[in-house]
């Protein structure tokens, strides 16, 4: 995707990443001037982008206007450049080759689908085929189908729906599994989850739980609770050999579209939402006397962006105290992303000419301030657990 991924090497100095927190004391460098960028994808991923259709087309910012081109030439020219260790370069022949006949889970909601399809674009013409699967949401149902697709041909403008598979050319599968609310109640009966098929043959599952848990649990009271009760269920029903893996939250940028490049440090990010001199200390929400809920810091974290971070902790706690699970958890900390308020999509949403079925223009939204466009800090979410799967000889095929 830039220079530093396209074209660092090992050596002795800086050995390839392991992920456990060696990756995470670096800083984000300009590794290339943005107006040398003649075509973003090509940049980025070495290809042409397909033609991208759907409610979310305006994820692919720069197609949107000459504004939006600039914006996202910009962020794709910073790179995040450990100072301990070298993230290994996206290669496709070789995750080809060391994933084999296996599968891939990523079980989340959309910011784990962005992580699914930017690992697909990463990956290249290792991918010979993807297709969204409808029908397997809806228990006992016969109207299942599904819509298949070349390379030349993305749903990603759609989020691929609530079932997404891709294969590559050695046999190996990437599945998505889409889930937003649903997703907890799912989690504390899997038996019930139309999605188990699906987890009990992957031999490595990727999860996330983000920013959707606060409508459920606004304070954060059961989220310990909830992470004993899923890493229970997820241990007893994966393969014994399966691995899991959760990978954490990243906080939103207010103002985002005002953004040009990374910023300094992560406490610089989490400071722009708290007026508390304490940026990582936890205080639940408010209740007004007439029951209206305040966000933890009203005015400036009103989504209760800091919220998932402070309390994943819980994930590896629940895994030690989860024998079935010894050996086979990992956390990947993907919190250096915190720095990338610019390269969200923001502004792009307003330009999109598709407007969706029975809903308002996408001109009356907030900006989009969570996610990120493609090419762009997406990218960086597939990087991260690319590395860590190929640099953990626990993760290789037995």
């Amino acid at each position: 995707m830039s220079s530093e991924m396209g074209h660092s090497h090992a050596t002795a100095e800086r050995p390839r990443c392991r992920m456990d927190g060696d990756h995470l004391v670096g800083r984000w460098m300009q590794t290339c001037d943005p107006r040398l960028i003649s075509r973003p994808d090509h940049f980025a991923y070495g290809r042409a982008l397909p033609p991208v259709t759907g409610w979310y087309d305006y994820r692919i910012c720069y197609r949107q206007s000459a504004t939006e081109r600039l914006r996202t030439l910009q962020a794709i020219s910073w790179s995040w450049r450990p100072y301990s260790c070298a993230l290994a370069p996206v290669r496709g022949a070789d995750f080809d080759a060391w994933l084999g006949g296996r599968t891939i889970l990523f079980l989340g909601d959309s910011l784990m689908a962005q992580a699914f399809y930017a690992l697909l674009f990463l990956l290249g013409d290792a991918v010979v085929q993807t297709k969204d699967l409808y029908g397997y949401e809806v228990a006992n149902t016969t109207t299942r189908g599904e819509i298949a697709m070349d390379t030349c041909h993305s749903n990603v403008g759609n989020e691929g729906g609530w079932l997404s598979e891709a294969r590559l050319r050695g046999g190996g599968r990437l599945v998505k599994i889409l889930r937003h609310q649903d997703l907890f109640s799912e989690l504390r009966g899997v038996d019930q989850a139309w999605w188990l098929p699906q987890l009990r043959e992957a031999d490595i599952v990727v999860f996330n739980i983000g920013h959707h848990y606060h409508k459920e649990d606004p304070a954060f009271y059961k989220y310990r609770e909830l992470a004993d009760v899923a890493l229970a269920q997820l241990g007893a029903r994966m393969k014994p050999t399966a691995h899991l893996v959760f990978r954490t939250t990243n906080i939103g940028h207010h103002a985002c579209q005002n953004a040009t490049r990374p910023l300094r440090s992560r406490e610089d990010a989490w400071k722009e939402l708290t007026g508390s001199n304490r940026i990582y200390e936890w205080r639940p929400p408010q209740r007004t006397k007439r029951g209206a809920g305040l966000g933890v810091d009203m005015f400036r974290d009103k989504y209760n962006w800091r919220g998932p971070p402070l309390f994943e902790t819980a994930w590896q706690d629940a895994a030690r105290a989860t024998p079935r699970l010894a050996g086979r958890f990992a956390v990947l900390n993907v919190s250096f992303l915190d720095m990338r308020s610019d390269g969200h999509v923001a502004t792009s949403m307003r330009y999109s000419s598709s407007r969706g079925e029975g809903g308002p223009q996408k001109a009356t939204f907030p900006l989009d301030c969570l996610h990120y466009c493609y090419p762009g800090p997406a990218d960086f979410w597939a990087l991260a657990l690319y590395n860590l799967l190929r640099n953990n000889e626990r993760y290789a095929r037995s």
